[in-house]
């Protein structure tokens, strides 16, 4: 009577395999779930930031709309006028502008000299590496 040869791999190491593919793909799933995640929370603070900046332009913008309009009156030629919007609690605009006669010669204009953003305060990065949360 002959034997029958039994195959090396059997049944339960396609079972083991099939185990550590699914999971490999639930590890990878989670993976990207958390990197969306994070991805999600920084577009958020970073709408924030830039809806705040662009908010501190446009009071900016309506300020120097104010001068402009009481410039032939208030102000004289050379004189160099300056303020700040605040963008947030870590932020401010500064703005420089100086009055200078027009090109034409009549009357005064606005020159921006300076229009910057300003950090306030000290930087604290955040170090933090959250993989897994307790």
């Amino acid at each position: 009577m002959r034997r029958k040869e039994q195959p090396v791999i059997g049944t339960g190491a396609s079972s083991v395999l099939m185990i550590f593919v699914v999971l490999c793909l639930v590890v990878f799933a989670v993976l990207s779930l958390s990197g969306a995640d994070a991805d999600l929370r920084f577009s958020r603070q970073f709408a924030e930031r830039t809806t705040a900046f662009y908010q501190a332009e446009n009071r900016a913008n309506d300020r120097i709309k104010e001068i402009d309009g009481n410039l032939q009156e208030s102000y004289n030629n050379r004189e160099e006028l300056s303020f700040s919007e605040t963008i947030d609690e870590t932020g401010r605009l500064d703005v420089i502008l100086q009055v200078q006669d027009s090109e034409n010669g009549q009357g005064l204009r606005l020159q921006i000299v300076k229009w910057q953003s300003v950090s306030e305060g000290e930087w604290n990065p955040d170090r933090t590496l959250p993989v897994m949360k307790r």
